[in-house]
């Protein structure tokens, strides 16, 4: 009686320190372990925040405020409110990574302009490419985001684009006076893609080009989506649209046939 009454006391006092360590876990790890083994040579120390539960940290709660709310400034101003403004930084764990949340511009602008400690990782090199202007660094980046700006913000690249746009523009504002309500978010969204379409592509709008547009939004959700690559999930869908379009530039297909358009672009249903 005596060693059960010994084994149930023993089990009822370590469960709330067993459940302390896995709450502080990560801190523990990243604050104490971690900064033992790998020192700052400059002394440098974590900014203030919570890391949350091994593995999981923060990321029920990120996606709590993000995804089921819509309220991610809540989020942050829940750790200002705790923490204070300080530096613009707070530690955290997301996505069983330890991480960085910056939210001051002095610090956004620092973060993004230091391309080599900041490395971007998004979006994700499987849906827009190794090459992409959005996924290389440093000088590869500078590179290519010149010759971009270079071609379409010199005055004769901007006077082409703004004479091929105006008509569209024009009809679609004298179609939206004469709508009473619209939602202007929906209607900026169609026509900008009607003119990129016809800009880029000599697409007009139809039915190819409202497809297009659907595959557009599966892959912009696969960009904010966990790259799971399992059916179901968001980001399989955008890796079967980006194979999709793929497969219809490798084999050179002649997009001037509306019967060809149609026969790819219907493809994933």
């Amino acid at each position: 009686m005596t060693v059960a009454v010994w084994t149930l006391t023993v089990v009822i006092g370590a469960v709330p320190l067993i459940g302390c360590l896995l709450w502080w876990w990560n801190d523990i790890w990243y604050g104490l372990v971690m900064t033992a083994l790998r020192p700052s040579q400059s002394g440098t120390k974590l900014p203030p925040g919570y890391m949350g539960l091994p593995i999981i940290g923060e990321t029920l709660t990120f996606l709590w405020y993000f995804k089921f709310l819509g309220r991610p400034e809540d989020y942050i101003n829940s750790k200002r409110q705790k923490y204070g403004d300080g530096i613009g930084m707070y530690k955290t764990h997301l996505f069983g990574r330890p991480s960085v949340i910056t939210f001051l511009p002095t610090t956004n602008k620092f973060v993004l302009r230091d391309t080599e400690t900041f490395r971007l990782k998004w979006a994700n090199p499987e849906l827009i490419g190794k090459t992409s202007m959005f996924v290389v660094n440093g000088e590869a980046h500078l590179r290519i985001r010149n010759f971009v700006i270079r071609s379409i913000n010199q005055p004769d690249a901007l006077r082409r684009i703004a004479l091929a746009v105006q008509p569209r523009m024009i009809s679609a504002l004298q179609s939206w006076t004469t709508r009473g309500k619209i939602n202007s978010f929906n209607e900026i969204m169609k026509v900008t893609s009607e003119n990129i379409g016809k800009y880029f592509a000599s697409f007009e709008p139809g039915p190819i080009l409202d497809k297009i547009n659907q595959h557009f939004e599966e892959i912009l959700d696969g960009f904010t989506a966990y790259p799971l690559n399992i059916p179901g999930f968001k980001f399989h869908r955008a890796i079967q649209v980006v194979i999709i379009y793929v497969w219809i530039k490798l084999f050179h297909v002649n997009m001037s046939c509306t019967s060809t358009k149609i026969f790819f672009l219907m493809r994933l249903k």
